[in-house]
C-alpha cells in the first residue's frame, strides 16, 4: 500500500530549505531582540546600573561592572548568532540569559519589589509585564525549535512498498 499524506500523520515533506529558513529567522529574531536591548544599555550604562540595583539581588560592588559588561556580552553573542558563528552556543547563551532574567524578575516580584526592567533602556515595563513578555518569547522560540527539529527528522520518502 502506498503511503500518502492522508494515511501517514507523521509524513513531513522533506524541505530542508524550509527548515534552514525557519531556523535562521528564529536566530535573527532572538539576536535582534538582544541587540535592540543592548544598544540603550551600552549608551547609558548608569541607567542600566540603576535597573540592576532595583532588583536588590547583586552586591553593590558588582552592579557597575555588570552594567558595563553585560550589554556588550549580549551584543557580541547576538552578532555572532546573526552571522552564524557558533550558532548553537550563541543560541543557548542568549536563551539562558532570557531564562535567567525571567527568574530574577519572578524573584523580585515575589519579594514585593516594584521593578522597572532596564531591558530596552528608559523606564521599561513592570515586573509582571516583563515576566509575561519573556514567557511569550520563550514559548515562541521553543515552538520554532520544535518545528525545526521536526522538519529536520529523516523521513521515509519512499511512497510505495
Amino acid at each position: 500500500m502506498a503511503l500518502t499524506r492522508a494515511t501517514n500523520r507523521n509524513w513531513i515533506p522533506p524541505h530542508a530549505g524550509t527548515r534552514r529558513v525557519i531556523e535562521k529567522l528564529s536566530d535573527v529574531g532572538l539576536a535582534g531582540l538582544f541587540l535592540v536591548a543592548a544598544i540603550p544599555k551600552i549608551i547609558d550604562p548608569e541607567a542600566f546600573a540603576d535597573a540592576i540595583a532595583s532588583y536588590r539581588m547583586s552586591p553593590t560592588w558588582a552592579i557597575e561592572p555588570t552594567a558595563y559588561f553585560l550589554p556588550w556580552f549580549e551584543g557580541l553573542f547576538a552578532i555572532l548568532l546573526v552571522f552564524g558563528l557558533a550558532g548553537s552556543v550563541c543560541r543557548k547563551v542568549l536563551v539562558g540569559l532570557l531564562i535567567g532574567y525571567t527568574f530574577l524578575t519572578i524573584a523580585a516580584v515575589a519579594r514585593g519589589i516594584d521593578i522597572r526592567c532596564g531591558c530596552f533602556g528608559g523606564e521599561g515595563t513592570s515586573g509582571l509585564g516583563v515576566i509575561l513578555k519573556n514567557m511569550i518569547i520563550l514559548l515562541c522560540l521553543g515552538g520554532l525549535r520544535l518545528l525545526v527539529r521536526r522538519l529536520g527528522r529523516k523521513t521515509n520518502t519512499k511512497l510505495s512498498p
